[in-house]
C-alpha cells in the first residue's frame, strides 16, 4: 500500500489498498492504523477533503473496523512529501 502524506493537523498520512478494501492512517501523534471493509468512495472523499480530521471523525472513526498496526517515532524519518494545494 502506498501512502501519501496530507495537509492537516491531525493527519500525517493516508492510504488505500482497493484489492482489499483496506485503509491505513497515519496520525500527526505517531499512531498507524488499518480500517477494513473501506468502500472506494468513502476513501475517495477523504483525500479530496478540505479537512481531513473533520472528515474521518464523520465518515471514518466507529464506522468501520480497525487495528492499531504500531506508532511512528519520528515523523521525519518518513520519506514522503505533501500532496495536494496549501
Amino acid at each position: 500500500m502506498t501512502l501519501e502524506t496530507v495537509r492537516s493537523s491531525a493527519i500525517h498520512a493516508i492510504g488505500y489498498d482497493a484489492g482489499h478494501r483496506m485503509m491505513e492512517v497515519i496520525f500527526t501523534g505517531g499512531g498507524i492504523y488499518q480500517f477494513s471493509n473501506v468502500p472506494p468512495h468513502v476513501f475517495a472523499g477523504f483525500r479530496a477533503s478540505a479537512s481531513k480530521g473533520n472528515y474521518f471523525q464523520e465518515h471514518v472513526r466507529g464506522h468501520f473496523r480497525h487495528q492499531r498496526l504500531g506508532r511512528f517515532r519520528q515523523l521525519r524519518s518518513v520519506a514522503m512529501q505533501p500532496s495536494g494545494p496549501v
